[in-house]
């Protein structure tokens, strides 16, 4: 199964969530319900603490928990997702000015027991972790942070490119070209694949 968890970020675009929603369960983290509401649709759940929402109505089922909590909404959205079967899940309206929650976001990607990914209309953000490889459409602008002290890949098939090379900062605004493929033999990379070139 293959879902969506909305988020309490910003949501820059309610056709781009319509977009999203084909073919996935609808969940949402709780202030993210309204961002369901405004592009039309209806989730099947609402996870959180419900503290920056009201008004659902009976016929939505939620999952409530207490403010007091030590996981965010999101992580717990991601927790009723898996519980319900997911094995794909892509999380969106997941950037904003708070920080601190964004790079929640991001870590929540490293731990998780299924694939998770952010896709908003500009860019995607992804893991590749060890022993994993991924293909890079050509022609789009990709940095690579590694999630720990360094991470050991190759790059081939971007501007620039290496091989077995032990990285420990951040590879920031490469270009892929054809057959562009991120192969990771240590530790786990971010990539952050914009949708648009320079």
């Amino acid at each position: 199964m293959r879902a969506l968890i909305v988020l309490n970020g910003d949501c820059p675009s309610y056709e781009f969530l319509r977009e999203l929603s084909i073919g996935r369960a609808l969940i949402a983290s709780d202030g993210g319900y309204r961002h369901y509401l405004n592009a039309g649709l209806n989730p099947c759940v609402v996870v959180g603490d419900m503290d920056s929402i009201d008004g659902i109505p009976p016929s939505t089922e939620t999952i409530t928990y207490d403010p007091e909590k030590d996981h965010t909404d999101g992580y717990l959205a991601i927790k009723a997702a898996v519980e319900r079967g997911a094995d794909d899940i892509t999380l969106t309206c997941a950037l904003s000015r708070q920080m601190d929650h964004v790079m929640e976001n991001i870590r929540m990607m490293l731990f998780s027991p299924v694939p998770i990914s952010i896709l908003e209309p500009e860019m995607e953000i992804f893991t590749v972790k060890e022993g994993e490889n991924r293909e890079i459409p050509e022609g789009r602008r990709v940095s690579v942070v590694p999630m720990g002290e360094s991470a050991e890949l190759s790059l081939r098939g971007f501007k620039y490119g290496f091989d077995g090379v032990l990285m420990d900062v951040s590879g920031i605004s490469n270009i892929s070209e054809r057959d562009a493929t991120v192969k990771v033999r240590k530790g786990t990379v971010a990539i952050f694949l914009h949708h648009k070139s320079f």
